[in-house]
């Protein structure tokens, strides 16, 4: 809203001449250039329908109205002469007629309107504005201390633009309380003609700067094209080297103006039509988030460096207990091998022992005392229990002894290739273990064997029951059912 502008002069005798050749256009040169003489015919006065004489229109309305017949001082204030305007937007849309017209009927209420002398408007300069001119009269006396005091002064100040309002002018007061200094007549228009040139130079500038800005709009637009495709390069160069990784921004739909968030894609720029603070705003915000991504990548190798090296440190300390362990083992193996080369030995030499033993214990053609005829048939021989027991325990005893040579055999032939084999030192423990089981049952088994055979060798007439006793509970189950093959004929 605009600002109403209502300054006031006092005007002295010498003064009305001036102000009478300016406000009715009596002269065509004009000190003020604002003046479009060839628009002056628009000027009009409210007040007065014909030119007046001001000296004697004032003097007529003292006159008219003083009670004193004394004649007024020389330096005597005769008119108040108040200037009512505002600024240009006021007038484009204002009705300025009616605009002054309650104007002077403020200033009529308030005053007078026997005191008006004139009510000049002019249309003829860059501002439309009115001179009033009012003839101080306060209380039949001429004073013009009295008739616009200090705070009478405020009060139109107030008033006015409430009064204005109050019949549809779009006008306020000015700044209350303002130390401005009350500018004459002359000086206000000093003062719209400088507001003129200003208002011209800025016309200029804002001419200049609306090309400028047309420039800078396609600039700008030439360096958002270039940043677009900058983007498409380094997008595509960061999916190159980091394709897990993700940028989530907030960009206005094309459509319906309203900010979403999506996932970027080096096509982002244009698919959204994003300008150049916004692509700046983009490569900024993917910058802060790739410096993260980046962040979280080098800490996960670290860790995943450390957890290596760790893993590795392990790995080194059980490789020298494993080497430790097979060293251990592969001393266990050495010996289990000389250990088992020595028992073949004596193995051998007992085989061959009990197979001599066997031969010359072998049951000849003619039958031994013992051998009976069965009373029932004669076809059948009987053969006391313990004999039978014997032999056949003698011959099962050479056989088993044969077995357990091959076996023997076998488990060094195993030693062997396990000792040669590459395997870790778990498996290697492990299957040594077993080796080490079988080979101590076999040694149990074995010294079984041997105690039978010397004893069998030694006391040649050892009972049947004793060697049953010894061998029984290995070969009941074998020994139950089984026929005798001998060499030529059944016992």
């Amino acid at each position: 809203m605009s600002k109403i502008v209502a300054r006031m002069e006092k005007m002295k005798l010498g003064n009305l001449g001036g102000i009478q050749r300016h406000n009715q256009r009596e002269t065509d040169n004009h000190s003020n250039k604002e003046i479009d003489i060839e628009r002056s015919y628009l000027n009009y006065d409210l007040v007065n329908a014909e030119p007046i004489n001001y000296r004697e229109k004032i003097h007529e309305i003292i006159d008219s109205q003083r009670a004193s017949k004394r004649a007024v001082r020389k330096d005597a204030v005769l008119v108040d002469e108040w200037i009512i305007t505002s600024d240009r937007p006021f007038f484009e849309h204002a009705d300025t007629e009616k605009f002054f017209q309650d104007s002077l009927d403020y200033f009529a209420q308030r005053c007078g309107k026997q005191t008006i002398a004139y009510a000049t408007v002019h249309l003829d300069e860059t501002t439309p504005h009115m001179h009033l001119g009012i003839v101080p009269m306060y209380e039949k006396r001429l004073s013009s201390k009295q008739m616009f005091t200090r705070q009478s002064l405020k009060e139109i100040q107030d008033e006015l633009p409430h009064y204005l309002q109050e019949r549809g002018h779009a006008i306020k007061r000015g700044i209350k309380g303002s130390e401005q200094k009350h500018l004459t007549v002359e000086e206000y228009k000093e003062n719209q003609q400088a507001i003129k040139e200003m208002d011209e130079i800025l016309s200029s500038k804002k001419n200049e700067l609306v090309q400028v800005d047309r420039q800078v709009a396609s600039q700008q637009q030439a360096f958002t094209n270039e940043l677009a495709q900058l983007w498409e390069i380094d997008w595509l160069a960061t999916m190159e080297h980091s394709p897990y990784f993700e940028l989530i921004y907030e960009v206005r739909d094309p459509s319906t103006n309203e900010p979403t968030k999506v996932y970027i894609d080096e096509h982002s720029p244009i698919e959204y039509r994003m300008n150049f603070r916004e692509l700046i705003g983009l490569f900024k915000e993917k910058f802060k988030q790739f410096k993260k991504y980046i962040a979280n990548k080098w800490q996960k190798l670290t860790d995943r460096d450390v957890e290596i090296e760790n893993r590795s440190n392990y790995l080194k300390e059980k490789e020298k207990g494993l080497e430790v362990k097979l060293e251990r083992l592969n001393a266990e193996v050495s010996a289990q091998t000389e250990k088992s080369s020595q028992m073949t030995e004596y193995m051998k030499k007992k085989v061959a022992y009990v197979s001599q033993l066997a031969q010359q214990s072998e049951v000849g053609y003619q039958l031994p005392d013992y051998v009976k005829p069965s009373k029932l048939n004669k076809d059948i021989l009987l053969v006391p229990r313990d004999k039978w027991v014997a032999r056949n325990i003698a011959i099962d005893s050479v056989q088993r002894a044969l077995a357990m040579e091959q076996s023997f055999i076998a488990l060094e032939n195993k030693i062997y290739a396990l000792a040669r084999d590459t395997v870790s030192g778990w498996e290697l423990k492990m299957q040594n273990t077993n080796l080490k089981i079988r080979a101590d049952k076999l040694e149990i088994e074995a010294n079984k064997y041997k105690s039978a055979l010397i004893k069998l060798l030694e006391n040649g007439d050892i009972t049947a029951e004793k060697l049953q006793n010894l061998y029984a509970p290995k070969r009941q189950e074998k020994t139950q059912n089984r026929d005798f093959d001998g060499p030529s004929m059944s016992l």
